[in-house]
């Protein structure tokens, strides 16, 4: 079956057997893993964690664990745990859901940055919305084309509607849109983002 995890040890296993690591009837998956002391003194930072009841109703087993996965910024490994409480775990949903949204907002933005240098490329005059193209915002005095650019670089709106002669309202988003602009004579003359 193999040895019970080490406490205070870090294990260097990829994240798919850190299921392992939390559950005792596979640490024999686990027995041989490299593994270094965790040090004290030392910050480390929650990655993320897998949990095991560990119940076996023959052997009277309520066990739970936790395979904690953890770094210092130099090393990344998992540990085990008799026990995260819940505050440390709702903290690190939140924290893996900001670091995800953070992540995609820097590729969206890296993507935004090459859209809007390749087109301020070929209009240098569009140069003054720059950020706004890169932060994918809309501002007044953009024409139709800088509004597409700043919303990813789309070829058409979802939603193109005269208001009124020459007052036009065009959004994205289906089968509702959640965004839209409003042009007079092909000037933005206001926006509106719907949550």
């Amino acid at each position: 079956m193999g040895e019970r995890p080490k406490e205070n040890t870090i294990y260097f296993i990829d994240d798919t057997q850190a299921s392992a690591l939390a559950h005792y009837s596979w640490y024999s998956r686990i027995a041989t893993a490299n593994t270094t002391p965790l040090t004290e003194n030392t910050k480390y930072n929650l990655l993320d964690y897998r949990y095991s009841q560990n119940r076996n109703e023959l052997l009277n087993l309520d066990d739970p664990a936790y395979a904690i996965k953890i770094s210092d910024g130099k090393i990344t490994g998992w540990i085990v745990s008799k026990s995260v409480d819940y505050d440390t775990r709702e903290t690190l949903k939140k924290e893996n859901a900001a670091a995800s949204a953070a992540k995609y907002q820097a590729n969206k933005e890296k993507e935004q940055t090459k859209l809007a240098d390749a087109y301020i490329a070929k209009n240098p005059t569009k140069n003054k919305f720059r950020e706004y193209f890169i932060k994918g915002t809309v501002t007044y005095g953009m024409d139709i084309d800088d509004v597409k650019i700043s919303w990813g670089g789309i070829d058409n709106f979802d939603v193109f509607n005269e208001i009124s002669a020459g007052y036009y309202q065009a959004g994205i988003g289906k089968p509702i849109p959640y965004k839209y602009a409003y042009f007079r004579n092909g000037i933005v003359e206001n926006w509106q983002s719907i949550n």
